[in-house]
């Protein structure tokens, strides 16, 4: 007996360096072919992990320059698809997602993963106390909030009034067969040197913390460690002349996006 796929749509600003397009990469990767029929929803097919989208996946390139922009697009594009389940991530996206949810086919289901403690980003945004109201009235309607953390889940129930029977914690998935082989794959990115050599890797945003780590940093024995800093965003400046400030900046190595981190990681 034939049974029918569940059919879900992932959709995306698009694929560019970010944990939210990491993790749906590797969703995409190893998702039951079985079980799901997937498509890919990109308001701009573009971004580092464009190539790590599986020939398999049917990606629809909605062409826009914003999310705005392409209002029209997604709600024909969710039309003629008509998917049980929209899966989205990344706040804002999610909270636009929902503006349009009433205009769905009522049998498509819209799931969102939080990324972030909203109270605590939102309240950094400029206009966050925006969001924080958007987030009240707009994630209630949300049929299943997937969270990484109790954090997130409790920040959800306590601050915006989200029914706990709604929130699922499912840790970000981990691809280890990629992670070995990148690992391996090219020499020591590391000049031989007498010190002991750490590793961060991330976006360089305020809610990572590198600022404290640098603080941190500067505290330990002069000359004795390396650090070395894998990422870009928006902080790099602040952290550059932290680190200036502090005077370790001769200690410390900005090494930008890096398409493989794991090789670094395997010889820090």
């Amino acid at each position: 007996m034939k049974v029918d796929k569940i059919k879900i749509a992932f959709i995306l600003p698009s694929m560019t360096l970010g944990g939210a397009e990491k993790v749906i990469s590797i969703l995409l990767k190893y998702l039951s072919r079985e079980k799901f029929d997937i498509v890919l929803i990109l308001i701009k097919k573009e971004g580092v992990f464009v190539d790590e989208i599986p020939e398999d996946i049917k990606v629809i390139d909605l062409g826009s320059r914003k999310i705005r922009h392409s209002v029209f697009k997604i709600i024909t594009t969710i039309w003629r698809l008509k998917p049980d389940f929209v899966f989205s991530t990344l706040g804002y996206l999610n909270v636009f997602l929902l503006l349009l949810k009433f205009s769905f086919p009522r049998k498509t289901k819209l799931l969102a993963r939080e990324s972030n403690i909203p109270s605590k980003i939102n309240s950094d945004e400029k206009y966050g106390y925006i969001l924080n109201f958007l987030y009240k009235l707009l994630y209630p309607h949300l049929d299943r909030i997937i969270c990484q953390s109790k954090d997130m889940k409790n920040d959800l129930i306590s601050n915006y009034n989200i029914s706990e029977e709604k929130i699922e914690i499912i840790y970000n998935p981990v691809d280890i067969e990629r992670i070995n082989t990148l690992s391996i794959a090219g020499s020591d990115p590391f000049l031989k040197q007498d010190r002991i050599i750490l590793l961060a890797a991330g976006r360089l945003e305020y809610q990572k913390g590198f600022d404290l780590l640098i603080e941190t940093f500067s505290k330990l024995e002069t000359g004795k460690f390396y650090l070395v800093i894998i990422g870009e965003g928006s902080e790099k400046e602040k952290l550059l002349k932290l680190a200036e400030a502090y005077n370790i900046d001769k200690y410390i190595f900005f090494a930008g996006f890096q398409k493989n981190p794991y090789l670094w990681m395997k010889n820090a």
